[in-house]
């Protein structure tokens, strides 16, 4: 139940996310388990401050829409000039 939650979740913190930050930057969902999550991030963005500004505002994102769990960040690629993808690990407050 809980991972079913979870999921549900990262769907509506993608869906307001890109609500908020389209076009300058979007999200996209590209994995899910019980314990992470991976995100795609794409756009026009700063790779010094822009991508921790953007993986932080999802996972704040995140955190208003659930209390029970929060996202922490383990590892950032990036895919071409404009994606990058982020790895959140799913912890329990």
């Amino acid at each position: 139940m809980i991972e079913q939650d979870s999921e549900a979740t990262i769907r509506k913190a993608v869906m307001l996310f890109n609500r908020t930050r389209s076009p300058q930057v979007s999200a996209k969902l590209v994995s899910f388990s019980p314990m992470t999550v991976v995100i795609e991030f794409r756009g026009g963005f700063c790779y010094g401050c822009g991508v921790t500004d953007i993986t932080e505002g999802f996972a704040d994102q995140y955190k208003h829409l659930n209390n029970k769990t929060q996202l922490k960040e383990t590892k950032t690629t990036e895919i071409n000039p404009r994606t990058i993808q982020t790895t959140f690990t799913i912890k329990t407050r």
